[in-house]
């Protein structure tokens, strides 16, 4: 009998292009970037996401929510709202939103500085900012 493996938080990086997504190791310490895929057509963005992640349980479901810059709700918030409540009943898991504030512009400073060209930096951004935003719900946990 195979034993189910154990279950992972993942994280997200939805856009309206792309949908960036991240995973963590087994213990719940570590996030690491997995895949950029296809955000259009919604309505099979959940199976690319679940085909992108493998072999894993997905315990955890962390999104991104992108906030104005006083904390507030936009156009791209409810857009990632929207798009959640898709994923979360076709997956049957609750998802956490997660502050993403100045992710993917922290995440193209550091890469930037790190030497990487432009189109290398807009081909991985969005998985490396879903492993930002997912590594911030780990941290914020311990």
């Amino acid at each position: 009998m195979a034993t189910e493996p154990p279950a992972v938080a993942a994280g997200l990086d939805i856009g309206r292009v792309r949908t960036g997504i991240a995973r963590a190791d087994p213990s719940g310490t570590l996030a690491s970037a997995i895949s950029t895929v296809d955000t259009e057509p919604l309505s099979s963005l959940h199976q690319r996401i679940v085909g992108a992640l493998g072999p894993v349980r997905i315990g955890q479901l962390i999104a991104g929510l992108p906030l104005d810059q006083h904390g507030g709700e936009s156009k791209a918030t409810r857009f990632v709202r929207e798009v959640c409540a898709r994923i979360s009943a076709e997956l049957d898991l609750q998802i956490e939103f997660q502050d993403e504030r100045f992710s993917t512009a922290e995440m193209q400073a550091r890469l930037k500085e790190g030497g990487m060209k432009h189109k290398d930096v807009r081909d991985r951004i969005d998985a490396w900012s879903a492993a930002t935003i997912l590594q911030s719900w780990l941290d914020s946990r311990h």
